[in-house]
């Protein structure tokens, strides 16, 4: 059976968070992945990227209990990508069971009609 949206969500699990890496300079990522893990201390970008990317949700819970963080600049602009790929999974989430629902009906539907209109006799 052929389901066109269910891995859709997967692609854009983290879109809004890396456009936002890609924007930030790379002292700030430093920072940023030093406030996920103290002992963080990567040098690579690629790897520093993959990092946040990899604990966004730490990042999320961090940044949420710490009002100062909320108002700096990297990190409300961090905290505002995470939340929109969060609502954007949530979103496709839904979009993909509301489509099961009707997938569901629609087969049901054919069954039933498929039986009323059959050759062979009940």
């Amino acid at each position: 059976m052929i389901i066109p949206i269910f891995n859709a969500n997967q692609n854009l699990e983290n879109k809004f968070l890396q456009a936002e890496i890609l924007k930030i300079k790379n002292d700030q990522l430093s920072d940023i992945a030093r406030q996920i893990n103290s002992k963080a201390n990567i040098k690579n970008i690629i790897m520093t990227n993959h990092f946040i990317l990899k604990n966004k949700e730490i990042l999320y819970n961090k940044i949420e209990n710490n009002k100062s963080l909320k108002t700096q600049t990297p990190y409300k602009e961090i905290y505002t990508a995470i939340y929109k790929d969060k609502l954007n999974k949530d979103i496709s989430n839904s979009i993909n069971f509301i489509y099961m629902i009707i997938l569901g009906l629609c087969l049901f539907s054919l069954q039933k009609t498929a039986r009323r209109n059959s050759v062979v006799p009940n």
